[in-house]
């Protein structure tokens, strides 16, 4: 092999390098941007079940306010209704026409009383349906968080199960080539460019480390 051929070699080894170099970029680059999407929609999701999670805590509010003052009030309002109705049947000595009177009188009390229980029921279901949303939310944002950390992890960290983050394997890869083909001449724009790209994936992955 001439010495012309070695050079041309050299060369296209060299663009090859340069080539897988820009892809892992690339993919680090999409990695990156998935995570950010996923994290919005994310938001968007917890943002939902908390604006459903304070519906429903004000409704339950309201509800046992309601309940308290029917608590209160509904029997003296029942008696007194039927107290009254019954009054003149009673006045005319007629017992029948008086219980008559003050059952009819207490029934729209006891279908208010039985409503406002079958509402409260109701509630009470939509709020173990909510309560079961946000546990398995919060089994989902753990899982996550774990798969996060196994993909950030660092070889200092204690959580992680590997001798090295295999992201930090691909960061010093890429620093690695930067640094062999830095010394050729013929590429510097192109290492220029790179290696400013590099940095800033470093930045990030290191950012994400952090967070």
């Amino acid at each position: 092999m001439s010495a012309a051929d070695y050079v041309h070699l050299s060369e296209v080894q060299q663009q090859q390098e340069i080539q897988v170099l820009l892809l892992l970029l690339l993919l680090l680059q999409q990695q990156q941007q998935q995570q950010q999407q996923q994290q919005q929609q994310q938001q968007q999701q917890d943002m939902g079940l908390m604006k459903a999670a304070a519906a429903i805590l004000a409704v339950r509010t309201a509800a046992a306010a309601a309940k308290k003052l029917e608590d209160h009030a509904a029997p003296a309002a029942a008696a007194a209704a039927a107290a009254a109705a019954a009054a003149p049947a009673a006045a005319a000595g007629d017992d029948d026409d008086a219980a008559a009177a003050a059952t009819a009188a207490a029934t729209p009390a006891t279908r208010a009383s039985f409503s406002t229980s079958l509402q409260q029921q109701q509630q009470q279901q939509q709020g173990v349906l909510l309560d079961g949303l946000l546990e398995q939310r919060q089994q989902q944002i753990e899982q996550q968080q774990q798969q996060q950390q196994q993909q950030r992890c660092l070889c200092c960290c204690l959580h992680c199960n590997s001798s090295i983050c295999v992201k930090q394997q691909e960061i010093e890869a890429a620093n690695s080539l930067l640094l062999l083909l830095a010394d050729k001449d013929t590429y510097t724009p192109q290492i220029s460019l790179l290696a400013a790209a590099a940095a800033t994936a470093a930045a990030a992955a290191a950012a994400a480390s952090a967070a």
